[in-house]
């Protein structure tokens, strides 16, 4: 009887808890990883990568109860930079290997402290400059600019008066007045949301609404409304079959120099970024758990050696993710393990609905 009477309590806390926070946290996830790969210059399917990735495996070896792991917007710069120096996304993914091994590392030899010998002042500048190149990478996609170089030929020289009626024909011609218009709407509507929405349906993250609309937007011009119709290149290109993407990586890349220090950098920011994050989730924690440091080392290696080996970005525990699966009620890790499963379905059964976004 008590054996009864206790299964049944652990099932209705995972039903009315769990189950209702992992779904909360697929949806906060779903545009973060596509936008992610997005801004990193990375193949969109890189980011559902990491995400599984970040939910199925990191959840198994880590022992914070709350943090949830995918692709971070902290490491957009530095994996746009790599594969702009390496020449190839390849040697991007051998360069996520190479960080997990060195995470796995720092894990084994205990050294997950070594975050409270660097000044606040230092993250917070990190962080800042971050986000004001995620925003800036952002500007030409948010207008529908259709062709490479926005700020280098275009933006530069009409700073610098150099032909600069050209150079505004140029972006006049270049431009979709339907992702315009698409922009607008989704600003409104995420105010709206987030101000009146959010607190009497705290379950549907403002991220996930302001991406449905979009499509549903998107594929009414297309039906109705021509002129506003976007173009193909504007739309998630996800390959029908995410298998036949992965591939066995090459030894001797991770014998090359610029390969080995973008290791070496993904390595130190990834893990800056998941050892203040899980401090920052177990402040939030109601039952004031601690999470291991090292333990989580080992835990985030082991999944960036997954996810580069598989071709995805790099990953680390997020706090937008973290905080969400908190405010949503999640409990312990069966939360963040199931929104990998959500993220692993939606990718195999439903590409062509995620190729509307």
């Amino acid at each position: 009887m008590i054996n009864r009477r206790t299964t049944r309590f652990y099932l209705l806390s995972f039903l009315k808890h769990d189950l209702k926070s992992s779904v909360t946290v697929f949806f906060v996830a779903l545009p973060l990883c596509l936008g992610i790969s997005l801004a990193s210059g990375a193949p969109l399917y890189s980011g559902l990568i990491a995400g599984i990735t970040g939910g199925l495996i990191v959840t198994l070896f880590s022992k914070s109860q709350l943090s949830v792991s995918g692709p971070a917007a902290g490491l957009t710069a530095i994996c746009a930079a790599a594969i702009e120096r390496t020449g190839s996304v390849q040697l991007l993914f051998d360069a996520v290997m190479i960080a997990g091994a060195c995470q796995f590392l720092l894990g084994i030899l205990r050294l997950g402290g070594f975050t409270h010998l660097i000044p606040s002042a230092v993250i917070k500048g990190m962080l800042a400059a971050i986000g004001l190149i995620l925003v800036f990478k952002q500007i030409p996609l948010l207008i529908g600019y259709s062709k490479a170089d926005f700020w280098r030929q275009e933006f530069f020289n009409i700073l610098t008066m150099d032909h600069i009626y050209s150079h505004l024909e140029s972006i006049y011609m270049n431009t979709s007045s339907g992702a315009i218009l698409i922009a607008l709407i989704a600003f409104i509507l995420l105010f709206i949301w987030k101000k009146y929405a959010s607190p009497r349906w705290p379950f549907i993250p403002a991220s996930f609404v302001v991406v449905l609309s979009g499509a549903f937007l998107a594929a009414a011009f297309a039906n109705g409304i021509p002129e506003f119709s976007l173009s193909s290149s504007q739309f998630v290109h996800m390959p029908e079959n995410l298998i036949s993407e992965f591939r066995i990586p090459s030894l001797a890349s991770f014998a090359d120099p610029a390969v080995l220090k973008t290791g070496l950098v993904i390595c130190f920011v990834a893990t800056l970024e998941t050892l203040l994050s899980i401090e920052a989730v177990d402040k939030l924690d109601p039952y004031n758990r601690i999470s291991p440091q090292n333990r989580e080392l080992m835990a985030q290696g082991t999944g960036n050696l997954v996810s580069g080996l598989l071709g995805g970005l790099p990953i680390t525990a997020v706090i937008v993710r973290s905080s969400a699966n908190v405010e949503a009620g999640g409990r312990t890790r069966q939360s963040a393990f199931l929104h990998g499963v959500w993220l692993l379905l939606l990718s195999v059964f439903a590409v062509s609905i995620l190729n509307r976004i």
